[in-house]
């Protein structure tokens, strides 16, 4: 199977990462007695990569929730200076073998550090369980994550059925509708009226709809059997996300008892976004261009602070899995600097607004006013109002867009969304610089 294909099966199995079955703790136990003793005063996440994203994730979505201390998220080999005098450091590597924290690991249990892991394998996790240190894993062979069957058609769950367990007693984050608005700010012909509204991967797309996308090609039951047939290692960072938060997620239950961990297996539906966000890949880069030199746009990724993890997710599977450059910020913050780079008058960017239903209902003149800054400048701009009734399945519905808008990104310039070219030769350099 190609490289592309196994990069869209992830993305269709994506859901399947969301569920606390899929992972296995140990030692958590000790982590329970040392908070007994003596409880953190913040937490911080230590990863890099995607690898790292879970942190971000937390830092954003924890804060409204039972945590009610201090959340970092860092990407380094050193540790960070943090106030209090207990913090808790929880290391994160989908691979177990990523330098930086490593090193930042190896300096915590130096200096006695209150510690947990999170790995897939690798060094990281044979240290965890060669010091007996606790941790969370969700590797192939642990029998955590072996059920590669397809995912059964999931459908909207109605607000009279569906379940209120949640991971934030948060209030709902869309209107009552499955549908999801966005609006697309083509440069301006004369003014800016000319902006027009778009539905946003409002439908549950069907099996034949997915083909005629080019998602897909041949019977039902060959579709299946590419399904059961992924290898689980093919799996990037990038791609694991749901694994490494959810694995995550396990380590802060033993430290926050209340904190329920949903099952979103069910709730969210990879396939119901991708005929959209190959048309905001178009918009980016254009249908499948001659060559992969050919000029595309810049991505400028925005978000509010609250869903600043989602404009880092999109930045990077437009980047790492796309070979497109992007980069993200947070409003109101760009108004106050970054915008004035329009005074130069560029024209081969693209705005993309990441919101949610409800934090747009809120502050929605917030986000006309950068949009219509970028219009009268000459930059079109488009909003994803991401569904979802929690700020995390705010979240897990924000993934799944990123991800199916790198890999057609990837698929318009003809390259590998799965490739790792440079990343590895900067491992490999590090590696022999001895870093």
């Amino acid at each position: 199977m190609r490289d592309s294909e196994i990069f869209r099966k992830h993305i269709l199995e994506f859901p399947k990462q969301l569920k606390p079955d899929n992972i296995r703790t140990a030692n958590l136990d000790k982590l329970q007695k040392q908070i007994h003793a003596k409880k953190p005063d913040s937490i911080v996440f230590i990863g890099m990569g995607g690898s790292g994203t879970p942190g971000a994730i937390l830092q954003n979505i924890l804060s409204c929730a039972i945590v009610n201390i201090p959340i970092f998220s860092w990407h380094d080999s050193v540790l960070p200076v943090v106030p209090g005098k207990n913090p808790l450091y929880i290391f994160i590597s989908f691979s177990g073998n990523t330098r930086e924290p490593l090193a930042a690991f190896q300096k915590a249990v130096k200096s006695g550090k209150m510690i947990a892991v999170v790995a897939g394998g690798g060094t990281l996790l044979e240290e965890a369980k060669a010091k007996q240190l606790p941790h969370a894993t969700f590797s192939a062979d642990s029998g955590s994550y072996v059920d590669i069957s397809p995912t059964p058609r999931q459908q909207p769950v109605s607000p009279s059925t569906r379940s209120d367990d949640t991971i934030v007693p948060a209030a709902a984050q869309r209107d009552g509708s499955d549908k999801v608005i966005g609006e697309t700010r083509p440069v301006p012909s004369g003014s800016a009226s000319s902006a027009h509204l778009r539905r946003y991967a409002s439908e549950m797309k069907s099996e034949s709809s997915i083909s005629s996308a080019g998602l897909a090609s041949g019977t039902d039951e060959a579709r299946t059997r590419d399904v059961e047939n992924i290898n689980i290692g093919s799996l990037q960072p990038r791609q694991a996300y749901g694994l490494t938060l959810y694995a995550t997620l396990q380590i802060l239950q033993s430290v926050f008892p209340r904190l329920h961990i949903p099952d979103l297996s069910a709730q969210i539906n990879s396939r119901r976004f991708a005929t959209s966000a190959k048309k905001t890949a178009a918009r980016i880069f254009g249908l499948r261009q001659s060559s992969a030199r050919q000029a595309g746009k810049i991505a400028l990724i925005y978000t509010t602070h609250n869903f600043s993890h989602l404009g880092q997710i999109f930045k990077i599977s437009i980047t790492e899995s796309g070979k497109s450059l992007a980069f993200a910020n947070t409003i109101p913050e760009v108004n106050h600097n970054e915008l004035n780079l329009l005074e130069a008058r560029p024209k081969n960017l693209y705005a993309i607004f990441i919101t949610s239903e409800q934090e747009y209902k809120n502050r929605k003149k917030e986000f006309d006013l950068t949009a219509q800054t970028l219009d009268e400048y000459g930059i079109p701009s488009e909003t994803i109002r991401v569904p979802g009734r929690t700020p995390l399945e705010v979240t897990a519905n924000g993934i799944v867009i990123a991800q199916w808008i790198g890999y057609y990104v990837a698929v318009n310039r003809k390259m590998n969304p799965l490739g790792l070219e440079v990343v590895n030769k900067i491992k490999k350099l590090a590696g022999k610089k001895k870093l």
